[in-house]
């Protein structure tokens, strides 16, 4: 509907006047019932991004245990930095003489695509793996026989053996 002037509305009879004033009301409701709408999720949008871009929970400011909290930067100014102090020694598993060496070599250039597999180069570290062979089982079978004495002609069986 546009927007009636002061002229126009002052020839409408009193029925058409209520009658416009009624649409106007229920219009105003259901617009203020939209805007409730409407502030009842900014207010809960509101509140995700609170929660969201809020501090993390931890055992100071919720009721999540010490133990789940995360633990403070221990290298900060002031703490020990982790690791060997200096001048340790250091010690690990001691190296054995392998039974099987892999050259990793690479065969091509990336960036070039020429072949290396001829090309010398330096080693520049190793790794070694310690592999256990699987474990397989023993089969033992025993075979009883029994013998007829070709003397006497009695029957002797043998006797399996103990385990």
């Amino acid at each position: 509907m546009s927007r009636m002037t002061r002229e126009q509305l002052e020839q409408l009879s009193k029925d058409e006047l209520i009658d416009i004033i009624l649409r106007q009301q229920e219009i105003i409701e259901l617009q203020q019932a939209r805007i409730e709408q409407l502030e009842t999720r900014v207010a809960q949008l509101e509140a995700r991004v609170e929660r969201l871009t809020g501090p993390p929970k931890d055992h100071t400011n919720s009721s999540v245990p010490p133990s789940q909290s995360r633990k403070p930067n221990r290298d900060g100014p002031g703490q020990s930095k982790r690791g060997p102090k200096k001048g340790h020694r250091g010690h690990s598993r001691k190296r054995q003489e392998p039974d099987i060496t892999l050259q990793c070599r690479p065969d091509r250039c990336d960036d070039g695509d020429a072949d290396l597999s001829n090309v010398p180069g330096r080693e520049v570290g190793s790794s070694q793996v310690v592999e256990i062979p699987p474990v397989r089982p023993v089969v033992i079978e025993a075979r009883l026989y029994e013998i007829t004495c070709p003397v006497c002609g009695e029957s002797h069986r043998g006797d399996y053996p103990p385990g």
